[in-house]
Order: structure tokens, then C-alpha cells, then sequence
């Protein structure tokens, strides 16, 4: 389904600084991919970096100081759709109408089983002086995956009686996951109850930690493909060039 904001055009200004633009989602979808279509002008596109946020808070880049090199020449109008199945990242000057991965940092499937319902906003920063724009317009198109069938053999949501830990286990360096109820900004509350794992619930995890939280073992022998696995996840962190995050699944 595709959701297109009402609440453009809206003026870049001519920067330092940033406009904002929302686009609001019924119901609960939960996405299985998420695709974003922007139409702006601007007389110098490289100018402009641009990122996407989600209901929940998470902040994802799109692009950044991309384009053509010269005030007012080749390209002053971009009218893109972002997607991870295209072809190629934006590593040159942008034709109308082009679809194009994120830059090479980002990646739209970092939204992937998120919920979708509620308010999206697109931040456009204008990073110099001098020159000035207006998003025309953008849209979201998100695809749900579909809807799962059979028995649940495992969940937790950590808020059991006598402090739940849920049998997970945590340890690294500068190791700081906890259990309870996050309240540094933006990952604040939790996804159900009042108890989840976060790494450091009143503040931001340390620099050069690596750190590790591991569920208990989980036994599938009497189950039928497909498995599936879901789980709720907030976060905010630096480009992928220079933090991670990952999941894995061992046997």
C-alpha cells in the first residue's frame, strides 16, 4: 500500500537547517518492505542530507550529499523512489524520474517487521548557506508479509513474576544490557509491559563496547518448516561505518 504525505510542499531553507515532512499510517501494518518516493527541487542538491524516522523513533539515513556538483546546473530537481532491490546506490548525479538503493550506509530493511501504524516523518538538513528548495512531494509504499499460521513455540516478553530475565543471558565488553524500563531518550518505554533488555536503561551505551545478549536454547525438533522468528526492537546508533548491531541464529 502506497502513503502519500499531505503535509508538503514544504520550503527548504537556504541552511544551515532543516524542514520536516509526516506522513501518517492506519492500522498496524507490519512491514516487510518499505520502499520511499521523494520529488523536490533545490539549486544545490549536494546541499542536503536526508533521513527517515519511524512511529517508534528509529532514525534511518537515506542519502547524503549527493547530486550534481554545481549551483544551478545539471540537476536541480530530484525525483527518486529509494529502494533496496534497485540496481545501484546514488554515486553520481541523479536523473528524473531514477529509483535508486539508500546510500551505501543506510539500508531501508533496517525497518523491516517494524509496525508501520502512526506517524512518519521525513527530515531534510540543509547543511550550507546560500541555497534553497521545496519538497514537492514524498510517499511510502509498504508491503506486509504474510500473515503467519501454526503454533507459537517460544515468546517472552519479560515481564513473568520474580523479575523475569526471560533466560536470557548478556556479557561482552563494557557489557551494560539491563532489564527493566528504558528511559533515555529516544529509546524510552517498552514494546509491551514494562520490562525489557536494553544496553544501559538511563543512558547510551559506552564507546567500544561489545555486547552480547543470549536467549535461552529454544528446542524446534518438533516442528514444521517455515519457522518463523519476530521481535520488537528500538534503537538509535552512528552510520553502519562505524556501529553495528546484528541478530544471529545457531544450531
Amino acid at each position: 500500500t502506497t502513503y502519500t504525505s499531505t503535509n508538503v510542499p514544504q520550503v527548504i531553507p537556504t541552511g544551515p537547517g532543516m524542514v520536516s515532512s509526516t506522513i501518517t499510517i492506519p492500522g498496524n501494518p507490519r512491514i516487510a518492505d518499505l520502499d520511499v518516493q521523494i520529488n523536490l527541487n533545490h539549486t544545490f542538491v549536494q546541499d542536503l542530507d536526508v533521513h527517515l524516522r519511524s512511529p517508534a523513533g528509529n532514525d534511518n539515513g537515506l542519502f547524503s550529499d549527493i547530486g550534481a556538483a554545481t549551483v544551478g546546473g545539471a540537476q536541480t530537481l530530484m525525483d527518486v523512489v529509494i529502494d533496496d532491490e534497485a540496481a545501484l546506490p546514488p554515486a553520481f548525479a541523479l536523473s528524473s524520474s531514477f529509483r535508486m538503493q539508500p546510500e551505501l550506509a543506510y539500508r531501508l530493511d533496517w525497518f523491516d517487521g517494524e509496525d508501520a501504524g502512526g506517524v512518519w516523518t521525513l527530515d531534510i538538513r540543509d547543511d550550507a548557506t546560500g541555497d534553497g528548495g521545496t519538497l514537492n512531494s514524498w510517499s511510502m509504499t509498504v508491503c506486509e508479509a504474510p500473515v503467519a499460521t501454526g503454533s507459537v513455540v517460544y515468546s517472552e516478553n519479560f515481564d513473568g513474576g520474580g523479575g523475569s530475565d526471560g533466560g536470557f543471558t548478556h556479557s561482552g565488553t563494557a557489557d551494560e544490557w539491563e532489564r527493566g524500563l528504558p528511559s533515555s531518550v529516544p529509546v524510552t518505554g517498552c514494546n509491551s509491559g514494562t520490562n525489557c533488555w536494553k544496553t544501559d536503561l538511563d543512558n547510551t551505551y559506552n564507546t567500544s563496547s561489545s555486547q552480547d545478549l543470549v536467549s535461552p536454547s529454544v528446542n524446534l525438533g518438533s516442528s514444521v518448516a517455515p519457522i518463523s522468528l519476530e521481535w520488537a526492537m528500538k534503537y538509535q546508533m552512528e552510520s553502519a561505518n562505524f556501529d553495528h548491531a546484528n541478530v544471529s541464529v545457531q544450531q
